[in-house]
Protein backbone atom coordinates (compact mmCIF):
# COMPACT_ATOMS: atom_id res chain seq x y z
CA UNK A 1 0.00 0.00 0.00
CA UNK A 2 1.44 3.33 -1.09
CA UNK A 3 1.84 6.09 1.47
CA UNK A 4 0.86 9.43 -0.06
CA UNK A 5 1.19 12.90 1.47
CA UNK A 6 -0.70 15.74 -0.22
CA UNK A 7 -0.01 19.34 0.83
CA UNK A 8 -2.59 22.06 0.23
CA UNK A 9 -2.53 25.14 2.44
CA UNK A 10 -5.49 27.53 2.57
CA UNK A 11 -8.95 27.81 4.06
CA UNK A 12 -11.81 25.34 3.89
CA UNK A 13 -12.85 26.71 0.50
CA UNK A 14 -9.38 25.97 -0.89
CA UNK A 15 -9.62 22.39 0.37
CA UNK A 16 -13.00 21.91 -1.30
CA UNK A 17 -11.54 23.25 -4.56
CA UNK A 18 -8.82 20.62 -4.14
CA UNK A 19 -11.23 17.68 -3.85
CA UNK A 20 -11.16 16.75 -7.57
CA UNK A 21 -7.38 16.42 -7.28
CA UNK A 22 -7.67 14.10 -4.28
CA UNK A 23 -10.27 12.05 -6.14
CA UNK A 24 -7.97 11.79 -9.16
CA UNK A 25 -5.07 10.60 -7.01
CA UNK A 26 -7.28 8.04 -5.25
CA UNK A 27 -8.48 6.71 -8.60
CA UNK A 28 -4.86 6.06 -9.59
CA UNK A 29 -3.97 4.52 -6.22
CA UNK A 30 -7.27 3.19 -4.76
CA UNK A 31 -5.64 1.21 -1.95
CA UNK A 32 -3.25 3.96 -0.89
CA UNK A 33 -3.14 5.65 2.50
CA UNK A 34 -3.58 9.37 1.78
CA UNK A 35 -2.66 12.02 4.32
CA UNK A 36 -3.58 15.65 3.72
CA UNK A 37 -1.36 18.33 5.24
CA UNK A 38 -3.29 21.58 5.70
CA UNK A 39 -3.81 24.61 7.90
CA UNK A 40 -5.59 24.11 11.25
CA UNK A 41 -8.49 26.34 10.13
CA UNK A 42 -9.38 23.89 7.35
CA UNK A 43 -9.20 20.55 9.14
CA UNK A 44 -12.99 20.07 8.99
CA UNK A 45 -12.55 19.03 5.33
CA UNK A 46 -12.00 15.52 6.75
CA UNK A 47 -15.73 15.43 7.54
CA UNK A 48 -16.70 16.22 3.95
CA UNK A 49 -14.91 13.59 1.91
CA UNK A 50 -13.95 9.94 1.84
CA UNK A 51 -10.76 10.59 -0.16
CA UNK A 52 -8.68 11.49 2.92
CA UNK A 53 -7.47 8.81 5.33
CA UNK A 54 -5.88 11.21 7.81
CA UNK A 55 -4.93 14.87 8.22
CA UNK A 56 -1.95 16.71 9.63
CA UNK A 57 -1.85 20.43 10.32
CA UNK A 58 0.79 23.12 10.03
CA UNK A 59 0.25 26.84 10.56
CA UNK A 60 1.82 28.25 7.40
CA UNK A 61 0.30 31.68 8.18
CA UNK A 62 2.29 32.00 11.40
CA UNK A 63 3.98 35.40 11.73
CA UNK A 64 6.91 35.41 11.76
CA UNK A 65 7.62 32.04 10.14
CA UNK A 66 11.03 31.12 11.52
CA UNK A 67 13.70 28.70 10.36
CA UNK A 68 12.72 26.31 13.15
CA UNK A 69 9.17 26.28 11.77
CA UNK A 70 10.45 25.19 8.36
CA UNK A 71 12.47 22.47 10.09
CA UNK A 72 9.24 21.35 11.79
CA UNK A 73 7.55 21.25 8.40
CA UNK A 74 10.37 19.17 6.97
CA UNK A 75 10.05 16.73 9.89
CA UNK A 76 6.37 16.31 9.00
CA UNK A 77 7.37 15.53 5.40
CA UNK A 78 9.86 12.93 6.63
CA UNK A 79 7.73 11.58 9.49
CA UNK A 80 6.67 8.53 7.46
CA UNK A 81 8.34 6.85 4.50
CA UNK A 82 6.03 8.52 2.00
CA UNK A 83 6.21 7.03 -1.48
CA UNK A 84 4.58 10.08 -3.07
CA UNK A 85 4.38 13.71 -1.96
CA UNK A 86 2.17 16.15 -3.86
CA UNK A 87 2.10 19.89 -3.18
CA UNK A 88 -0.05 22.70 -4.58
CA UNK A 89 2.57 25.28 -3.62
CA UNK A 90 4.47 26.94 -6.44
CA UNK A 91 7.46 28.61 -4.76
CA UNK A 92 11.10 27.46 -5.04
CA UNK A 93 11.01 26.67 -1.30
CA UNK A 94 8.27 24.10 -1.93
CA UNK A 95 10.39 22.35 -4.54
CA UNK A 96 13.33 22.28 -2.13
CA UNK A 97 11.29 20.89 0.77
CA UNK A 98 9.83 18.16 -1.41
CA UNK A 99 13.33 17.23 -2.58
CA UNK A 100 14.55 17.05 1.03
CA UNK A 101 11.57 14.88 2.03
CA UNK A 102 13.30 11.78 0.58
CA UNK A 103 10.07 10.76 -1.18
CA UNK A 104 10.79 8.90 -4.41
CA UNK A 105 7.94 10.62 -6.28
CA UNK A 106 7.67 14.38 -5.84
CA UNK A 107 4.82 16.20 -7.58
CA UNK A 108 4.32 19.93 -7.94
CA UNK A 109 3.81 22.76 -10.38
CA UNK A 110 6.45 23.55 -12.98
CA UNK A 111 6.55 27.15 -11.80
CA UNK A 112 10.20 27.94 -11.17
CA UNK A 113 13.68 26.88 -12.24
CA UNK A 114 14.09 24.62 -9.20
CA UNK A 115 10.92 22.64 -9.85
CA UNK A 116 12.28 21.33 -13.16
CA UNK A 117 15.32 19.96 -11.31
CA UNK A 118 13.99 18.88 -7.92
CA UNK A 119 10.58 17.42 -8.79
CA UNK A 120 9.99 14.09 -10.51
CA UNK A 121 6.53 15.02 -11.86
CA UNK A 122 5.82 18.57 -12.97
CA UNK A 123 2.31 19.89 -13.58
CA UNK A 124 1.41 22.79 -15.84
CA UNK A 125 0.41 25.87 -13.82
CA UNK A 126 -2.39 27.90 -15.37
CA UNK A 127 -3.90 30.39 -12.93
CA UNK A 128 -6.27 31.81 -15.55
CA UNK A 129 -8.88 29.09 -15.13
CA UNK A 130 -11.16 27.52 -12.54
CA UNK A 131 -8.96 26.75 -9.51
CA UNK A 132 -10.28 23.20 -9.18
CA UNK A 133 -9.11 22.47 -12.73
CA UNK A 134 -5.78 24.19 -12.08
CA UNK A 135 -5.16 21.93 -9.07
CA UNK A 136 -6.27 18.84 -11.00
CA UNK A 137 -3.19 19.17 -13.22
CA UNK A 138 -1.24 17.73 -10.27
CA UNK A 139 -3.26 14.51 -10.41
CA UNK A 140 -3.03 14.44 -14.21
CA UNK A 141 0.77 14.63 -14.02
CA UNK A 142 0.64 11.41 -11.98
CA UNK A 143 -1.49 9.69 -14.62
CA UNK A 144 -5.07 10.65 -13.77
CA UNK A 145 -7.43 10.98 -16.72
CA UNK A 146 -7.06 14.44 -18.35
CA UNK A 147 -10.19 16.53 -17.84
CA UNK A 148 -11.43 19.85 -19.19
CA UNK A 149 -14.08 20.26 -16.47
CA UNK A 150 -14.11 19.27 -12.80
CA UNK A 151 -16.57 19.73 -9.97
CA UNK A 152 -15.90 19.33 -6.23
CA UNK A 153 -17.93 16.54 -4.72
CA UNK A 154 -18.71 16.48 -1.03
CA UNK A 155 -19.33 12.93 0.20
CA UNK A 156 -20.83 12.98 3.66
CA UNK A 157 -19.50 10.26 5.94
CA UNK A 158 -21.45 8.45 8.63
CA UNK A 159 -20.88 11.16 11.20
CA UNK A 160 -21.77 14.02 8.84
CA UNK A 161 -25.24 13.66 7.41
CA UNK A 162 -28.23 15.83 6.70
CA UNK A 163 -31.70 15.52 8.13
CA UNK A 164 -34.52 15.20 5.64
CA UNK A 165 -37.08 17.99 5.50
CA UNK A 166 -40.66 16.92 6.13
CA UNK A 167 -43.02 17.43 3.21
CA UNK A 168 -45.29 19.61 5.37
CA UNK A 169 -42.52 22.04 6.30
CA UNK A 170 -42.44 25.43 4.62
CA UNK A 171 -39.63 25.75 2.04
CA UNK A 172 -36.91 28.23 2.89
CA UNK A 173 -34.17 30.40 1.45
CA UNK A 174 -30.93 30.26 3.42
CA UNK A 175 -28.74 33.38 3.61
CA UNK A 176 -25.17 33.43 4.90
CA UNK A 177 -24.00 37.10 4.98
CA UNK A 178 -20.55 36.60 6.47
CA UNK A 179 -17.07 36.52 4.99
CA UNK A 180 -13.82 35.04 6.24
CA UNK A 181 -11.74 36.74 8.93
CA UNK A 182 -8.69 36.41 6.68
CA UNK A 183 -10.39 38.43 3.92
CA UNK A 184 -11.18 41.16 6.43
CA UNK A 185 -7.58 41.17 7.69
CA UNK A 186 -6.31 41.46 4.11
CA UNK A 187 -8.68 44.36 3.41
CA UNK A 188 -10.47 42.44 0.65
CA UNK A 189 -13.94 43.96 0.29
CA UNK A 190 -16.47 41.16 0.15
CA UNK A 191 -19.32 42.73 2.09
CA UNK A 192 -22.75 43.26 0.55
CA UNK A 193 -24.10 46.58 1.79
CA UNK A 194 -27.77 45.85 1.18
CA UNK A 195 -28.50 42.61 3.02
CA UNK A 196 -31.27 44.25 5.06
CA UNK A 197 -33.02 45.65 1.97
CA UNK A 198 -32.68 42.34 0.14
CA UNK A 199 -34.12 40.32 3.02
CA UNK A 200 -36.98 42.74 3.60
CA UNK A 201 -37.80 42.56 -0.11
CA UNK A 202 -37.76 38.75 -0.10
CA UNK A 203 -40.00 38.64 2.98
CA UNK A 204 -42.55 40.76 1.10
CA UNK A 205 -42.30 39.05 -2.27
CA UNK A 206 -42.10 35.44 -1.07
CA UNK A 207 -44.59 34.94 1.76
CA UNK A 208 -44.73 31.21 1.03
CA UNK A 209 -41.03 30.86 1.84
CA UNK A 210 -39.21 31.19 5.13
CA UNK A 211 -36.12 33.38 4.99
CA UNK A 212 -33.41 32.02 7.29
CA UNK A 213 -30.32 34.02 8.25
CA UNK A 214 -27.37 32.02 9.52
CA UNK A 215 -23.64 32.30 10.14
CA UNK A 216 -20.65 30.91 11.95
CA UNK A 217 -18.74 32.01 15.07
CA UNK A 218 -17.13 34.94 13.20
CA UNK A 219 -20.46 36.32 11.98
CA UNK A 220 -22.05 37.39 15.26
CA UNK A 221 -21.74 41.13 14.66
CA UNK A 222 -23.26 41.17 11.19
CA UNK A 223 -26.02 38.73 12.21
CA UNK A 224 -26.90 40.92 15.20
CA UNK A 225 -26.98 44.13 13.16
CA UNK A 226 -29.13 42.60 10.44
CA UNK A 227 -31.55 41.13 12.95
CA UNK A 228 -32.24 44.68 14.18
CA UNK A 229 -32.85 46.03 10.67
CA UNK A 230 -35.16 43.32 9.32
CA UNK A 231 -38.91 43.86 9.40
CA UNK A 232 -40.24 41.34 11.88
CA UNK A 233 -42.24 38.69 10.10
CA UNK A 234 -43.44 35.16 10.70
CA UNK A 235 -41.42 33.92 7.74
CA UNK A 236 -38.07 35.36 8.89
CA UNK A 237 -35.82 33.38 11.21
CA UNK A 238 -32.29 33.71 12.57
CA UNK A 239 -30.41 30.48 13.24
CA UNK A 240 -27.10 31.40 14.84
CA UNK A 241 -25.08 29.45 17.37
CA UNK A 242 -21.41 30.09 18.12
CA UNK A 243 -21.08 26.40 18.99
CA UNK A 244 -22.65 25.18 15.76
CA UNK A 245 -20.64 22.66 13.75
CA UNK A 246 -20.22 22.18 10.05
CA UNK A 247 -22.77 19.37 10.38
CA UNK A 248 -25.40 21.84 11.61
CA UNK A 249 -24.74 24.10 8.64
CA UNK A 250 -24.94 21.21 6.17
CA UNK A 251 -28.29 20.19 7.66
CA UNK A 252 -29.62 23.69 7.00
CA UNK A 253 -28.05 23.97 3.57
CA UNK A 254 -29.07 20.54 2.30
CA UNK A 255 -32.77 21.22 2.77
CA UNK A 256 -32.86 24.81 1.49
CA UNK A 257 -34.62 25.79 -1.73
CA UNK A 258 -31.92 28.38 -2.46
CA UNK A 259 -28.69 29.52 -0.83
CA UNK A 260 -27.50 33.15 -1.00
CA UNK A 261 -23.96 33.96 0.10
CA UNK A 262 -20.72 35.77 -0.57
CA UNK A 263 -17.58 34.35 -2.11
CA UNK A 264 -16.68 32.26 0.95
CA UNK A 265 -16.28 28.71 2.24
CA UNK A 266 -20.08 28.17 2.54
CA UNK A 267 -20.33 28.85 -1.22
CA UNK A 268 -17.85 26.04 -1.90
CA UNK A 269 -19.77 23.70 0.41
CA UNK A 270 -22.97 24.46 -1.53
CA UNK A 271 -21.11 23.82 -4.77
CA UNK A 272 -19.87 20.46 -3.48
CA UNK A 273 -23.41 19.51 -2.45
CA UNK A 274 -24.89 20.68 -5.82
CA UNK A 275 -27.21 23.16 -4.11
CA UNK A 276 -28.93 25.95 -5.98
CA UNK A 277 -27.09 29.14 -5.05
CA UNK A 278 -26.60 32.81 -5.78
CA UNK A 279 -23.10 34.00 -4.88
CA UNK A 280 -22.13 37.67 -4.66
CA UNK A 281 -18.62 38.49 -5.86
CA UNK A 282 -16.49 41.58 -5.32
CA UNK A 283 -12.85 41.84 -6.45
CA UNK A 284 -12.34 38.14 -7.15
CA UNK A 285 -13.03 36.48 -10.50
CA UNK A 286 -16.01 34.09 -10.21
CA UNK A 287 -14.79 32.03 -13.17
CA UNK A 288 -11.75 31.02 -11.10
CA UNK A 289 -13.72 30.03 -7.99
CA UNK A 290 -17.05 28.59 -9.14
CA UNK A 291 -17.53 26.06 -11.94
CA UNK A 292 -20.09 26.61 -14.66
CA UNK A 293 -23.32 24.84 -13.71
CA UNK A 294 -27.04 25.61 -14.13
CA UNK A 295 -27.49 25.55 -10.34
CA UNK A 296 -24.88 28.26 -9.71
CA UNK A 297 -25.42 31.96 -10.35
CA UNK A 298 -23.00 34.80 -9.64
CA UNK A 299 -23.85 38.46 -9.21
CA UNK A 300 -21.68 41.51 -8.42
CA UNK A 301 -21.62 43.01 -4.94
CA UNK A 302 -22.91 46.25 -6.47
CA UNK A 303 -26.22 44.73 -7.55
CA UNK A 304 -29.34 46.60 -6.48
CA UNK A 305 -31.25 44.65 -3.78
CA UNK A 306 -34.60 45.03 -5.59
CA UNK A 307 -33.07 43.73 -8.81
CA UNK A 308 -31.52 40.80 -6.94
CA UNK A 309 -34.72 39.94 -5.09
CA UNK A 310 -36.69 39.98 -8.34
CA UNK A 311 -34.13 37.70 -9.97
CA UNK A 312 -34.52 35.31 -7.06
CA UNK A 313 -38.31 35.37 -7.29
CA UNK A 314 -38.19 34.74 -11.03
CA UNK A 315 -35.76 31.83 -10.72
CA UNK A 316 -37.06 29.87 -7.75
Amino acid sequence: MKQILVINFGGLGDEILFLPTLKGIKEIYPSSDLTLLLEPRARSIKELTSFIDSVKTFDIKKKPLLAKDLVELLFILREKPYDIIVSSGSSPLVSALLFLSSAKTRVGFNSNRFSSILLTHKARLNKNQYAGLMYYELAASLGAKPLTEVMPEITLNKTTGSKSRRSDEQPYILIHPGTSKLSIQKGIVKTYLYWDKLINSLITKLPSYNIILTGGPEDGDIIGELDKDIVKSNNFKVIYDTNATITNFIDLLSNSALFICLDSAPMHIACGLRKKLVALFGPTDPDKLLPKHPLFTTKPLSIDPDELSQFIVDNL
